[in-house]
């Protein structure tokens, strides 16, 4: 299945109301217009939104390849009202949506489990699998580089014109950027309270006093920060 595919569903959406995974959210498609590259929708308050066609292709091409994607992830920096076009392709018959690490995600199924213009929220034992599986696929946490910022949308975006990759949400204020290499974290210096700047992530068999500590994948870090000496140590014992 490919994105043509998809978008000629779509079309199918046109008239129905769409429920959002979070309630009070509805949306109704009221026009595709392929060649603008751009949808017509109507908010349940009686407002008309445009969304971009690409968005929505983004998060088709990230569910081909990782079991579920955080949509605010794909979409960071791409502005505001991102469950529109969640709310889109979950209401496709062969997507399903579930929640990892208290986050919704949504996930390509391969096949139709309900009809057009619904939701269904994937059952519990194939739930375990996929979170399973992203946390497996999510790197375990190995990330090299940790970059502090107040404007980490901008950060984000500066790095991806260098080296292209996945945006995903680890918790509030914190984001990693996954190349075919290397993970690269954003924190939010406000939300961190840490100096802006790089940091790189080196371990130590031996403790290292700082007056500052922060946890990132279930792991603790020392947070170095001295001049221009910026790092975050993790203890190997």
């Amino acid at each position: 299945m490919n994105f043509t595919d998809v978008m000629k569903d779509i079309h199918k959406l046109i008239g129905l109301e769409l429920n959002s995974i979070r309630p009070g959210a509805k949306i109704t498609i009221t026009d595709v217009d392929e060649e603008r590259g751009s949808l017509i929708l109507r908010t349940s308050s009686g407002q008309n939104r445009s969304r971009p066609i690409d968005e929505l292709q983004k998060i088709w091409n990230e569910m081909m390849v990782k079991p579920a994607v955080h949509v605010e992830g794909v979409l960071h920096g791409s502005g505001t009202s991102r469950n529109q076009p969640e709310t889109i392709l979950a209401n496709l018959p062969y997507i399903e949506w579930l929640k990892v690490d208290n986050k919704k995600h949504i996930a390509y199924v391969g096949k139709n489990t309900h009809a057009f213009g619904t939701l269904r929220q994937m059952d519990s034992v194939l739930a375990v699998e996929v979170t399973t599986k992203m946390r497996t696929s999510n790197g375990g946490g190995k990330f090299t580089t940790a970059i502090v910022a107040k404007d980490v949308n901008q950060s984000i975006q500066d790095m991806q014109t260098i080296c292209q990759g996945t945006v995903t949400t680890i918790e509030r204020g914190a984001y990693q950027l996954q190349t075919h290499v290397d993970i690269i974290v954003f924190l939010a210096a406000d939300v961190w309270g840490l100096e802006e700047g790089t940091y790189c992530v080196i371990e130590s068999s031996t403790p290292v006093s700082t007056q500052k500590r922060l946890a990132l994948y279930g792991k603790y870090y020392s947070v170095l920060c001295n001049g221009n000496i910026k790092a975050l140590v993790k203890n190997t014992d």
